[in-house]
Formats: structure tokens, C-alpha cells, sequence
């Protein structure tokens, strides 16, 4: 986790920290409980990366599910949630059964939107240290990316299947560290993965995740 290296000076975030008193009850709640998510996870991505993507991915759940305000229709979060998969159906049986499934997987397809929506929200850019174009995620289809990674967390938490294997290695450079997997494919192993399944390495979403939700943070202070 290179982000975790170096000294930090909470003296840096003085202003934000001073901010907490002031948000509402609420919001602060959602906010103690995304940041203690985020903590469990950094404690532990050294030693069990797949618990700290569980934990990364919580945080981000916990503060989109208290911020998300949508009330887009069940079909609307299928579509969202797998465009494929939403006009096959409308292919197949039109309105009528676009509704049916949208509303058996409701449950599945708005936690996935508020989870994306917040992200959307909140991104931040790229590392400032990248490596060669080759190793980076794409960030223009970012959205992509974070809703398979959180195709892994629901798989992972509901199903007992484990994450994609090449998603739990660590970056072997510093301090230009590769983004995601490099290659067509990769193999832990008997089990192989395309790159496209590879999204990103633990190191990028926390970087992700970490200023997604110091920006919120931020912008609820600021809305007071």
C-alpha cells in the first residue's frame, strides 16, 4: 500500500477534522462508520488483501447508502447496473419482463447504483506518480472497473467466492506502481483471468475510496 508510506501530519487536515463537530448527527454517523471500514482495511492489506477489499469497499457502500438520494425506477437500476443484460431482456420480452427482473433484483442493482453514483460524485484524479500507459487504469472508464470490483465484494461477501487472484498482489515498483495487471491475461494457478476482469490492484481503489470520501466529507462540511 504505497499511499501508507512516509509521515502524515494530522495537522494537514486540521481544517477538515475541525469540521466534525459542525456536520449533523446523521452524517457523522455514516462518516465514523465508512472511516472505521477504511481503517480495518489499511490495517490489514499487507497481510489479507481480500478482507481489506471487503473493508475498502464497505466504506465507500456505508457513506453512498447514507448520501445516495435517487429514486430512479428498478428498471432504471438494471440498466444502470448491466446495460447487456437490459436490452437482452427488453429484446426478448419487452417492458413487461424488463420490469419483472428489475424488480427481483432491486436489492442487487440500487446498492450497485448508490455505490457507483457516489463514486461518480466524488472521484478523484489519478495518482500524481503513474507508470507507463501500458500499466494504468483507464480512468475515463473508471465506472466500469468499480462496478466489476463491486461484482467481486457482493460475490465474495454473499457467495463465499473468492477475488480474482492477480487482484490480491501488490505493486512490485516504487514509486511509479503499476495500476492493474499488465498482459491479455493472468493465471493464479490453475485459474486464468482476462484483463478485462482485472480492473485495478487494491492499491488504486484505496486511492480511490480514500479521497472519494474525504471529498464527501468536504462537501458536507461545506453544505452546513
Amino acid at each position: 500500500m504505497p499511499s501508507a508510506l512516509g509521515t502524515h501530519q494530522l495537522n494537514d487536515v486540521a481544517d477538515l477534522l475541525g469540521s466534525y463537530p459542525d456536520l449533523d448527527l446523521s452524517t457523522a454517523v455514516a462518516l465514523i462508520r465508512s472511516a472505521r471500514a477504511y481503517q480495518a482495511g489499511l490495517w490489514v492489506a499487507e497481510d489479507d488483501p481480500e478482507y481489506a477489499w471487503l473493508k475498502f469497499v464497505s466504506a465507500v457502500e456505508t457513506a453512498a447508502d447514507h448520501w445516495w438520494q435517487g429514486q430512479a425506477d428498478p428498471a432504471e437500476h438494471l440498466e444502470a447496473w448491466d446495460q447487456g443484460l437490459f436490452e437482452r431482456l427488453q429484446q426478448a420480452g419487452g417492458a413487461e419482463l424488463v420490469d419483472y427482473a428489475a424488480e427481483k433484483l432491486v436489492q442487487v442493482t440500487r446498492s450497485t447504483r448508490k455505490f457507483l453514483d457516489f463514486l461518480d460524485a466524488f472521484k478523484p484524479p489519478p495518482p500524481e506518480s503513474r507508470p507507463e500507459p501500458a500499466m494504468q487504469v483507464d480512468w475515463s472508464k473508471l465506472r466500469h472497473g468499480l462496478s466489476q470490483i463491486y461484482g467481486y465484494r457482493s460475490k465474495s461477501l454473499h457467495g463465499g467466492k473468492a477475488f480474482p487472484g492477480p487482484l490480491l498482489d501488490g505493486p512490485i515498483r516504487y514509486p511509479n506502481t503499476e495500476e492493474r495487471p499488465l498482459g491479455l491475461a493472468a493465471a493464479v494457478g490453475q485459474s486464468v483471468w482476462k484483463a478485462e476482469d482485472l480492473p485495478m490492484y487494491l492499491h488504486i481503489f484505496e486511492h480511490i475510496a480514500r479521497r472519494a470520501l474525504l471529498t464527501w466529507w468536504a462537501a458536507s462540511s461545506e453544505s452546513r
